[in-house]
């Protein structure tokens, strides 16, 4: 459970243009940091790119990413 916490961000919705370069608090108290709309590299330096962004869900707004990020 405490994976799917990390890639969840606080913020009620997020869309792609909406993040700006820098760090974003994840659901379960972590960062994960933006470089720009389409990077993300988690805390332990991994870096993925957003392939997909601003899917509509129900309850949010999903982007697909190549590779898993971990917590450290």
């Amino acid at each position: 459970m405490e994976v799917l916490t990390y890639y969840l961000i606080k913020d009620d919705r997020v869309f792609a243009y909406e993040t700006m370069a820098g760090n974003q608090e994840t659901l379960d108290g972590s960062s994960i940091t933006f470089h720009d709309k389409k990077q993300i590299t988690d805390t332990s330096g991994r870096t993925s790119n957003i392939m997909m962004a601003n899917i509509q869900a129900n309850n949010g707004v999903v982007h697909v990413i190549d590779t898993v990020l971990l917590p450290k």
